[in-house]
């Protein structure tokens, strides 16, 4: 279980940090700067059609790097549905997905292991032998059934099975003249 436990929180903090990253990429396209940008020789031409043979007995070691502000800007819509936005997107959605499944299953195995021990715990001897029968059958007994294997009167069936209804660990349906008796799922 605690595997499990592991798995999940790790699945639910890396999509929450890739939603993270797509919420930054969101709000540096909308209200910040360009978070695509094109990094130029300060001392080369804006265009990206530059000619290879232009300047080349230059030997200058001193270039330095700035951001090409006259690239144009992306728009906000094809900045948010190129490829890596989209892929943090769908990346974080799925993992958070996955992790809320594995906490899902997680947690009806904790309850039905907790309302085992209480039912073991707080039934009486005699409940507990007509859970056990109804158990042992898949969940599903008629009353009749149950009567027989259990070797009580029809009368303190009966009154067990009304015991249990109100402890909502049962179930009784009408079938034909007598009763199917089925386990509470949840």
């Amino acid at each position: 279980m605690d595997k499990y436990n592991t798995l999940m929180t790790l699945s639910l903090t890396y999509g929450g940090f890739m939603i993270i990253a797509y919420l930054i990429i969101i709000y540096s396209t909308l209200w910040g700067e360009t978070v695509y940008g094109d990094f130029m020789p300060r001392n080369q031409p804006a265009s990206r059609n530059i000619d290879p043979y232009q300047d080349i007995n230059r030997t200058e070691t001193n270039v330095t790097y700035e951001r090409n502000r006259t690239s144009e800007r992306m728009t906000p819509a094809a900045a948010l549905t190129s490829p890596l936005p989209l892929l943090l997107l769908c990346g974080g959605i799925l993992s958070i997905a996955n992790g809320l499944a594995i906490r899902s299953l997680t947690h009806r195995e904790e309850i039905k292991k907790v309302r085992k021990h209480l039912t073991s715990t707080l039934l009486t001897p005699e409940e507990k032998h007509v859970i056990d029968e109804i158990e042992k059958s898949n969940g599903e007994l008629t009353q009749k059934e149950l009567t027989e294997r259990t070797g009580y009167t029809r009368v303190k069936t009966h009154r067990i099975i009304q015991k249990l209804e109100s402890k909502k660990i049962i179930r009784k349906i009408p079938y034909g003249q007598t009763n199917k008796i089925l386990m509470e799922t949840e």
